[in-house]
């Protein structure tokens, strides 16, 4: 709680523990209602998180400057009608969404119409539903922001697919998947946009991993009857390796080769480079109002520990801030980010609490030693740079006790531990972190 009687929660919203001045109170002293422990309603007043937003980066977009450089060359290609359609494939978190707004606000600068749908995730041998959904989700979209509005024209596309009998639409009121069928209705709408102005259509599919087996070749054939659309379809691969390279092998097993052929453009996203991890940070922190500032060791380590993956830089992020709200200085430190990771990786922290209390006096040196150096190491190098006072045959000594250390910890930590040939690592930048500052704290209490 801090001084004026506000607790911060997690979506960067404050609750009252009691009335105060602002709008809405009943009398000064009165407290606020409380029902199970819990406010009975959100008060309206809120300070806002500069890390709590929807899905997408939108203004805070930063980096990925290849990525926009092909999606831009792609929109260019469609308004001389050679669309070069495009794949983007990324783990949970990598910033597929947020990239795709970014193309839709690239296309608005061109005029061309572009609309985000979310694939939906459908049983087996839905195919049809699941092309239908897509097609009258563009409608609606259509719709709503008002294609047609300025020349005062009434939208009656999707009215007329509602109706479902007024030969409008043939996927409407078909009862099994066509292209043919598909490829008309396209050319139907990329042809009312045509008379609204617009200079052709993106259309961007997310969650493209849920597309059906006939739903993507129903779109491949309805794609090469017309040269007015652009499509984007977003996939979400299932890696553990957060790089680029093991993405773009991925893309190329989810999809038959003559659809590879057709969506030839394959953008693969990972991580953030650091700098624009730290960037992610400091431009979402430029837009504060509250005078929150970051310690610049803490923006670093955020960006380290959660291995750069956007997702997890800004949730990780959105924790420290709202511990820094409530201190006097309103400045993260290292205090900050620790209780934050604590919080946010309650696994781990268990874990390496474990560990520490059960470990010896050597086995916490390794484990130090280990944490500062969490690259492949050799354990003698290890030895040596924690230890500067050893002569060469105590370095090989403690080594090999060390070594025996490490192999234990690999059988029991087999996803953070990992001894090979070269040496040994620590390949968690959490079990990492929080065992430097457990150590640091400890050591100097």
């Amino acid at each position: 709680m801090d001084s004026r009687g506000l607790i911060p929660r997690s979506d960067g919203r404050f609750y009252l523990t009691r009335a105060t001045d602002c709008v809405g109170r009943r009398s000064p002293d009165e407290p606020f209602r409380l029902r199970n422990g819990e406010p009975r309603t959100w008060h309206t007043w809120r300070m806002p998180n500069p890390f709590f937003e929807g899905r997408a980066a939108g203004k805070y977009f930063v980096g990925r400057g290849t990525e926009t450089t092909q999606l831009s060359s792609r929109i260019a290609e469609l308004l001389q009608d050679a669309p070069n359609h495009v794949q983007v494939a990324g783990m949970f978190g990598t910033g597929k969404t947020s990239l795709l707004h970014k193309a839709i606000g690239m296309a608005e600068e061109h005029k061309i119409y572009a609309a985000r749908i979310e694939v939906p995730e459908m049983a087996e041998g839905a195919a049809l539903a699941q092309a239908q959904h897509i097609l009258r989700t563009l409608l609606s979209k259509m719709e709503d922001d008002g294609v047609g509005r300025e020349q005062g024209f009434r939208f009656d596309l999707l009215h007329d697919w509602e109706k479902g009998n007024s030969g409008s639409f043939e996927m409407c009121k078909a009862t099994a998947l066509s292209g043919d069928d598909l490829a008309r209705d396209l050319r139907r709408i990329a042809h009312t946009l045509e008379e609204f102005g617009y200079h052709g259509l993106l259309c961007l599919l997310d969650e493209a991993q849920y597309l059906q087996g006939p739903t993507l070749r129903a779109i491949k054939s309805a794609l090469f009857e017309t040269n007015s659309i652009l499509m984007v379809i977003a996939l979400r691969v299932l890696t553990d390796v957060p790089s680029v390279d093991v993405v773009a092998e991925d893309m190329l097993t989810l999809l038959d080769d003559s659809i590879n052929r057709l969506f030839s453009t394959r953008i693969g996203l990972g991580p953030f480079e650091h700098g624009d991890g730290e960037r992610c940070i400091q431009r979402r922190l430029a837009d504060d109002t509250d005078g929150i500032s970051f310690e610049s060791e803490v923006v670093s380590d955020i960006v380290h520990i959660t291995r750069g993956i956007p997702h997890h830089v800004i949730g990780l992020a959105h924790l420290v801030y709202d511990l820094a709200a409530v201190t006097p200085d309103r400045t993260a430190s290292q205090d900050h980010l620790l209780s934050a990771v604590k919080s946010r990786f309650r696994l781990e922290w268990k874990s390496v609490s474990g560990l520490l209390d059960s470990a010896s006096p050597d086995e916490r040196d390794a484990l130090a030693a280990l944490a500062e150096h969490p690259q492949v190491a050799d354990t003698a190098d290890l030895v040596a740079l924690s230890t500067h006072s050893l002569t060469d045959r105590e370095i090989e000594s403690q080594a090999v006790l060390w070594s025996d250390y490490f192999d234990r910890l690999q059988e029991i930590y087999p996803e953070w531990c990992r001894v090979s040939p070269d040496g040994v690592a620590l390949d968690d930048p959490v079990v990492a972190y929080i065992l430097r500052q457990r150590l640091r704290f400890e050591d100097a209490s």
